[in-house]
């Protein structure tokens, strides 16, 4: 299990949104991505989206997250940290600002930073994505903040023993999750605050969610963990380590026969299969977490179902959701609905 919020802002306060004048690194980085090159409207979005960038990372920096993972543009790395370096941002910024040339004046969609913060109790990844056109009414930023689990001990065998262990009773789990849980609300709501802050706007909701891997076989080590283009599953440094323990978490339960409520179980991309309401099941009962067994879900308690993950099939094979419209029988069902996307 990990807990990911995603903090959005009202988009009736657009008009309100507060411009500031670069700074001389963020000068910088406005200048790598316009060169002089584009049209006077291409530049002023930059413009705002690189104002918007700076006062993120002010607020970021006032909750003490201070070591980026990436900046990229659109697919391209600005800067990607390959080696797990801390407190990096002076690092990015000359990177940056010294560029490759090649792609400098060409315009962009969106602009990605991928930052870390750590402690005792939870490691959280936290996505920031910019865009520098969007849509009338839709504000062009988006937070993702993932809260992992720490505390789970560091190789594979001993995360797995401790895992064990603390899920070892019904007690035991509940616990656990509802005190990480609470933890990475508290950070969330820091950030949040700093956010209205910095950014000048009042009405900023956070919507919260505990998900759980459904992975398709048993993982027996890290290198095993399945990459995709999400940032928490791309493979970032240091990342698959500290999520390794989410990918053992539903056969644990499995094998404790556990409740498991209140959550969203995701594929192995992070796309979102169903949502479980706060009556859950018992995982012992179905094959819906056991990734020894083929997928099945389940028949009991308040569900939510999703289309466009790697168990639609299943799904629509058990009349849970229908396959979409003029899809052959014997040709993948998958639809991108939109559901569950975090970055």
């Amino acid at each position: 299990m990990y807990f990911t919020s995603d903090l959005v802002i009202d988009p009736s306060q657009l008009t309100e949104l507060k411009k500031v004048k670069p700074t001389r690194s963020f000068a910088r980085l406005f200048y790598y991505l316009t060169a002089g090159q584009v049209a006077e409207r291409e530049e002023h979005e930059t413009f705002t989206a690189v104002s918007i960038l700076e006062q993120i990372n002010t607020a970021l920096r006032s909750v003490g997250v201070t070591n980026i993972i990436r900046l990229s543009r659109d697919d391209q790395d600005l800067y990607l940290d390959a080696v797990g370096r801390q407190d990096d941002l002076p690092e990015v910024m000359a990177a940056v600002a010294s560029g490759a040339g090649a792609g400098e004046g060409a315009t962009f969609s969106i602009l990605r930073l991928v930052v870390e913060r750590r402690d005792a109790a939870l490691k959280h990844l936290i996505v920031v994505q910019v865009d520098r056109v969007h849509r009338p009414g839709v504000y062009p930023l988006r937070v993702t903040v993932h809260g992992l689990i720490r505390g789970l001990g560091e190789g594979e065998d001993e995360v797995r023993a401790r895992l064990a262990a603390a899920l070892a009773t019904q007690e035991r789990h509940d616990a656990l999750v509802a005190e990480r849980r609470a933890l990475h609300l508290e950070f969330v709501a820091a950030l949040a605050a700093a956010l209205r802050q910095q950014i000048g706007v009042d009405d900023l909701e956070v919507t919260t969610r505990a998900q759980i891997i459904r992975p398709r076989r048993p993982v027996t080590a890290i290198a095993e963990l399945h990459h995709a283009d999400k940032p928490l599953f791309h493979g970032h440094v240091g990342v698959d380590a500290a999520l390794f323990y989410a990918w053992l978490w539903a056969e644990t339960c499995c094998a404790r026969d556990l409740t498991c409520r209140a959550f969203t179980l995701v594929d192995e991309s992070g796309r979102p299969i169903l949502e479980v309401g706060e009556t859950g099941f018992r995982a012992g009962q179905w094959a819906t977490l056991n990734p020894e067994e083929p997928f099945e879900a389940p028949l009991a308690g308040d569900l939510r179902y999703f289309t466009g993950h790697d168990y639609e099939r299943e799904l629509v094979e058990s009349g849970c959701v229908e396959a979409p419209p003029g899809t052959a029988p014997d040709e993948p069902v998958y639809t991108d609905p939109g559901a569950g996307d975090d970055d």
